[in-house]
């Protein structure tokens, strides 16, 4: 039976931004907790003075003074009854009863994981591309054949300890490849994995098997102890993560990619994905297709793609973040030495504003449809580091390059010297051709005397 509430004790004196004392804290608490029997009714009536949650600051109806969040991510396994604490990484309040954390706002229960943890729904088994994915009361967990495993699997976190493996190869020895499970029912399943896993990939060329379950993971919750296929020895994150396509990423960690030199395809079409964790990219010398196709993807953290070694056979950033539509800047990121070839590296980026200032293109010589599609890009800054450039087809298609910037692109052609190669200003709102200045009107005159084949709007 609910019982009458304790009022709320007065605001102590604070400024935004402090934190909240042990015995502020339990004054808190007590309020929410004045009756253990009558927790939901507490609950209730504080979700209630909740007016703003914002800046990782709480703001409570009648209250003259914010609380700071004073709990992250990584809430204790225990807690009194009645514990109240903001999650600030995924804005929640949450409160401790009958062993489990809660969320205010709708009564879900919220289960601590740790290691390597994720949620997969069995029931999506949809062909992500190649191969058929496994039934619809299991999934494939896609350890890699040759790789190391000190660990244990978790298969239901929700009900602990029910469900449960233990998996161990000696470093170098081989295992067959991926680890079927199957469920007594189809549902949503959160897995847990702790110990050592080196080689999670959805794509193992060495196994020759495909994507299979990629399209199960429904929300990466934490990295823990997963590194990179052979950890700092092997130096491949090639296809860890490729065609998740509905996975989210809300891990607090970060991911051990130090002794990573390949990022290739590594998440390829995660379109759920909307902002990126910042991991370790220092000796990373191929990032085709890292990003390609992330369609939710705003923009990259500060990634430094500069510190690597030379770039393996030059193709260092082919197609990287093509097709990243709602991508509106990469200024974060240092790229340095663009390498031989850009082929289609922003391609359809059309959210895109400007090719990030840190982008050097002198020793490039590959510019295929590196910025078709980029519909809202005005110009090409870079236009004088193009002369070492052997291919161009497409690589202006769909822009919206100003009169300006096609002249400063025809005389950057006409200087590199060339004969018999194909580009154009087509598409998009790229300035016609009727509308050039007379330099870029005798500069396009030059460039088709020379048998280039140039298109224009």
């Amino acid at each position: 039976m609910a019982q009458t509430k304790t009022s709320r004790p007065p605001a102590p004196s604070k400024s935004v931004g402090d934190e909240l004392t042990a015995v502020e804290f339990n004054e808190m608490n007590n309020v929410v907790n004045n009756n253990a029997d009558d927790i939901n009714t507490q609950i209730g009536d504080i979700e209630t003075q909740i007016t703003s949650i914002s800046n990782d600051v709480i703001a409570i109806e009648g209250s003259s003074t914010p609380i700071q969040s004073y709990a992250s991510h990584e809430l204790p396994e225990t807690a009194s009854t009645g514990t109240l604490a903001f999650n600030s990484s995924v804005s929640e309040l949450v409160y401790f009863k009958n062993g489990s954390w809660n969320k205010i706002s709708d009564n879900n229960i919220i289960t601590i994981v740790s290691g390597f943890a994720f949620s997969v729904d069995t029931r999506n088994t949809q062909d992500p591309g190649g191969f058929n994915s496994s039934a619809s009361n299991q999934f494939e967990l896609p350890f890699v054949l040759g790789g190391t495993y000190d660990c244990t699997i978790d298969w239901d976190c929700d009900n602990p300890g029910t469900d449960t493996q233990t998996f161990n190869t000696v470093s170098g020895s081989d295992i067959a490849g991926p680890i079927v499970h199957t469920y007594a029912a189809e549902g949503v399943y959160l897995i847990s994995i702790s110990g050592v896993i080196e080689g999670f990939r959805f794509d193992d060329p060495v196994a020759n098997t495909d994507v299979r379950d990629a399209l199960k993971i429904l929300n990466l919750q934490n990295f823990g102890s997963l590194t990179v296929y052979g950890g700092n020895t092997d130096t491949s994150a090639v296809k860890m993560f490729m065609k998740c396509r509905d996975m989210i990423l809300t891990a607090p960690d970060v991911l051990d990619t130090s002794g990573s030199t390949d990022f290739l395809w590594m998440f390829f079409e995660c379109n759920s994905i909307t902002q990126m964790p910042l991991f370790d990219v220092s000796i990373g010398n191929r990032f085709w297709a890292m990003f390609r196709d992330c369609e939710s993807l705003q923009t990259l953290p500060d990634f430094n793609f500069n510190n690597g070694e030379a770039g393996a056979g030059g193709n260092k950033f082919v197609e990287m973040v093509r097709g990243c539509t709602l991508l509106t800047t990469l200024d974060n990121c240092q790229f340095g030495d663009m390498d031989n070839s850009v082929d289609f590296m922003f391609k359809n980026c059309s959210n895109l504003t400007n090719i990030p200032p840190s982008c050097d293109f002198s020793n490039t010589t590959k510019f295929r449809g590196f910025m078709s599609g980029c519909s809202l890009m005005t110009e090409f800054p870079q236009y004088a580091q193009i002369t070492n450039g052997v291919l161009f087809d497409d690589a202006w298609f769909g822009c919206a390059l100003t009169i300006q910037a096609i002249e400063d692109i025809l005389g950057a052609l006409v200087a590199n010297g060339r004969s018999n190669l194909t580009t154009g200003f087509d598409g998009g709102t790229n300035a016609a051709e009727s509308t050039w200045t007379s330099q870029a009107q005798a500069d396009v005159a030059t460039l088709r005397a020379l048998g280039w084949t140039i298109t224009t709007n």
